[in-house]
C-alpha cells in the first residue's frame, strides 16, 4: 500500500523531531517525537512523556497538525505546500503557517485582482482555499515556488523575532534555519 501524503511528511517531521527530549531551555517542556506534553494531555495522553506511543504520537500530528490545517486539500494543490505549512505547524504552532500563506497570497494579489484580501486569522479554510486554487490558476507551478520562497522568509524571520525576544532561544535557531527553511 502507497502512503499518503500526511504519511510521507509524518516520516520525514519524525527524522527531524528525534526521540524523547527534556531541554529546560525549551518552553514546549518535555517533548516526545516532537509532541509537547500539553498537547498530549490535550489529546487524552496521561502516561510519561517518555513512553508516549509512536502510534499515539502520529495521530496527534493527524488530528492536531495536518487536519486543523486542513491539508489534504492544500495537498491536492501542492504537496510541498502542504508539507511546509505542516512542518511550520509541528515547529511554531497550526495558525502561524496559515498566517503567513494567507500574508504572501494577500501580497502577490496583484492589488486585489485575482481575489478579494482575504482575513489573516491563521485558518486556511475554503476561503484561503479558494484564493490558493486562484492563484495556482494565474501563476501555475512557479507561483507555487514564489509562495514557498515567501513562506520560507517570513519562518525565518519569525526564528530571528523568537531569539530577539527571548536569548535562551538562540540555542535552537541555527537548527530551525538548517530543518525548516528549505
Amino acid at each position: 500500500m502507497e502512503d499518503t501524503t500526511f504519511d510521507v511528511e509524518y516520516k520525514h517531521i519524525l527524522g527531524i523531531e528525534g526521540p524523547y527530549v527534556d531541554n529546560p531551555n525549551d518552553r514546549g517542556g518535555a517533548t516526545r517525537y516532537g509532541i509537547t506534553e500539553a498537547v498530549a494531555r490535550a489529546h487524552g495522553y496521561t502516561g510519561a512523556m517518555q513512553d508516549l506511543p509512536i502510534l499515539t504520537a502520529r495521530d496527534i500530528y493527524k488530528a492536531e497538525y495536518w487536519d486543523k490545517d486542513n491539508l489534504d486539500n492544500v495537498s491536492a494543490v501542492s504537496t510541498a505546500l502542504a508539507s511546509k505549512i505542516f512542518d511550520a505547524g509541528v515547529n511554531m504552532g497550526v495558525a502561524t503557517p496559515g498566517k503567513f500563506l494567507q500574508r504572501a497570497l494577500n501580497v502577490l494579489n496583484l492589488q486585489g485582482q485575482m481575489f478579494a484580501p482575504m482575513a489573516q486569522d491563521g485558518q486556511i479554510g475554503p476561503g484561503t482555499l479558494a484564493c490558493l486554487k486562484k492563484f495556482v490558476s494565474v501563476r501555475a507551478a512557479h507561483g507555487i515556488t514564489v509562495l514557498l520562497r515567501m513562506m520560507n522568509d517570513q519562518q525565518g524571520v519569525h526564528y530571528m523575532e523568537i531569539c530577539e525576544a527571548r536569548p535562551q532561544n538562540d540555542q535552537f535557531i541555527y537548527g530551525w534555519i538548517d530543518n525548516r527553511i528549505q
